[in-house]
């Protein structure tokens, strides 16, 4: 039992790509109270429509979410509270690339535009659900603990290393693990957990599907030689916020097919 029976899931960026394959991992693992943000509503209904397709009694609530506005993370937060009561799995994946350029040819507007999302939309869902954790009762763990809630932000392998012309989005990722491992710290007192997932080349809709047609020779370079599916990525989230790693806090577990070693 992976003990989601039991928890409410709240996923940012619901609508596709690994937060969609995450909250399906969720489902899948027995989570029957999911709360399912996305700043495109027609997403999330799709989303919910798959996860009725895999347990019509799990009860999904969509919230229409941009994770760059403070008020509208705190409504996703209080409609999560208000329908389940609290939330036990927070997962963050929202998040978008950017344009290609060196620094000093980046428009200072794009660098706002991809931190404003990948980094600070990411902490102010961190501070609305950090502070609403921290005010629950304690679930009791099969292992004899007890937690009050556990987080996995989505970062990259571009999280732990460089790569050309991405400043803005090396930086947002990057400042992923460096809030992960803070609030590690910050709250494990309180018996939350806080940690994260790097994923290496994964086909989402994050780029353009043409640009997957062009990959070939660099994927032949991956010590794995092919991309990463969403349910593997799905899989690793799932596992970090279960209670099977509740010894486990501010880690930032690559699933990156060998990536990061070459």
């Amino acid at each position: 039992m992976s003990g989601f029976e039991n928890g409410v899931a709240l996923v940012t960026g619901a609508g596709s790509g690994l937060a969609r394959g995450v909250v399906l991992e969720f489902v899948r693992g027995g989570c029957v109270k999911i709360v399912a943000a996305d700043i495109i509503p027609e997403r999330l209904a799709e989303t919910a429509k798959l996860v009725s397709e895999i347990n019509p009694a799990a009860r999904v609530i969509t919230v229409p979410t941009d994770v760059t506005n403070a008020t509208q993370v705190q409504n996703m937060v209080d409609t999560a509270v208000k329908e389940f009561g609290r939330i036990d799995y927070s997962v963050h994946c929202a998040g978008i690339t950017g344009g290609a350029a060196r620094t000093d040819e980046m428009a200072t507007e794009e660098f706002d535009r991809v931190t404003g999302v990948n980094l600070r939309g990411l902490w102010l869902c961190e501070k609305a659900v950090l502070g609403q954790m921290k005010t629950q009762e304690p679930r009791k763990l099969s292992n004899g603990t007890s937690a009050r809630g556990a987080v996995v932000n989505m970062s990259s392998v571009l999280g732990l290393v460089g790569y050309r012309v991405q400043s803005p989005y090396v930086v947002s990722k990057h400042g992923v693990l460096g809030l992960t491992k803070a609030d590690a710290v910050d709250y494990a007192a309180d018996g939350i957990r806080v940690n994260a997932v790097c994923p290496g080349i994964v086909r989402t809709n994050l780029l353009p599907e043409g640009a997957w047609e062009h990959m070939g020779a660099f994927i032949e370079t991956l010590p794995m030689q092919r991309l990463g599916l969403i349910e593997e990525v799905a899989a690793a989230v799932c596992f970090l916020a279960s209670d099977k790693a509740s010894f486990i806090t501010g880690t930032m577990l690559p699933v990156d097919g060998g990536y990061c070693c070459v």
